[in-house]
């Protein structure tokens, strides 16, 4: 009989749970071995020189007992990167490896096998979700088809995530502008402030680098025709045509409507309600880069 929760609404039994995790451990686990039947095996054979891992010799001094322990301090820490979708952790576990002188075959045997393998075991026991099992077994298997292809697994450098910040020499800037780059900086960022009396250095400044937005705080002295036309210039010379401009600060609130007023996307009243809107433009424009 099934159980309920406290809405009344049954829950799987633990037979059906059982059969699912099985159905779903065998379906992750397939992916990977498609992949050594498509792509590994073949390479295998044509590769004369490999032979099966069983009989390989060790390098240099390295005694049985050692190398079975790298072997299985490797497969711990490669479930451990690939299940926090930590690609660098997992191509240097993967690079130290090879430097300590093992095969691609013994690498693929000992340890994409046995890592996938206790990815599904995680899973039953409920020490991963279904998700971290999915984006491991899809890690593994493009490091894998990488290393079987010939090349060693590289981490990817990360896109810049360049901002400007923008404002007056009034005092009111003072403060909150430079915790705004903290706070950015804090998140990865590489925030440059510049305090504006003439347009020449921020134009310099946004057609040299692709900024990903430029932001603005402004103050109660600040005239916003004249930030009005300092936008306008500064989206025009941009080098990065999907910018944004973000506009907060102080002199905010007496905007009636303040991005259209200052032709900008977006205004916000703190720096930290900020944080989301620009890590979010920042992802919608590495996917829309080429």
């Amino acid at each position: 009989m099934e159980s309920t929760t406290l809405d009344g609404i049954p829950t799987k039994s633990a037979d059906k749970r059982n059969d699912l995790q099985s159905a779903i451990v065998d379906s992750v686990e397939s992916v990977l071995m498609k992949t050594v039947e498509k792509e590994v095996l073949p390479q295998l054979v044509a590769k004369s020189e490999i032979v099966p891992a069983s009989t390989l010799p060790l390098t240099d001094s390295r005694s049985f007992v050692e190398a079975e322990q790298m072997i299985a301090l490797s497969i711990d820490a490669l479930v451990s990167a690939v299940v926090q979708d930590d690609r660098k952790s997992a191509v240097s576990t993967i690079h130290a490896l090879i430097q300590a002188g093992f095969s691609q075959a013994r690498i693929m045997s000992d340890v994409f096998a046995a890592a996938s393998s206790r990815l599904g075991d995680m899973w039953i026991d409920d020490d991963v979700s279904f998700t971290d099992v999915t984006v491991g077994v899809g890690t593994l298997t493009i490091l894998m088809r990488e290393l079987w292809n010939g090349q060693t697994p590289e981490v990817a450098s990360e896109p810049a995530k360049n901002a400007l910040i923008l404002s007056s020499h009034e005092e009111d800037h003072r403060f909150g502008t430079q915790m705004f780059c903290e706070l950015l900086r804090l998140e990865g960022w590489q925030a440059r402030h510049l305090v504006v009396h003439r347009l020449e250095e921020a134009e310099q400044a946004v057609a040299t680098t692709p900024y990903c937005f430029i932001g603005v705080s402004i103050g109660f002295a600040d005239n916003c025709e004249q930030w009005r036309y300092w936008l306008k210039r500064l989206r025009s010379r941009s080098c990065n045509p999907q910018t944004k401009v973000v506009v907060g600060g102080p002199g905010v609130s007496r905007l009636s409507a303040p991005a259209r007023s200052l032709d900008a996307d977006v205004t916000f009243y703190n720096g930290m309600s900020a944080l989301p809107y620009v890590e979010n433009i920042f992802q919608k424009q590495q996917l829309l880069s080429p």
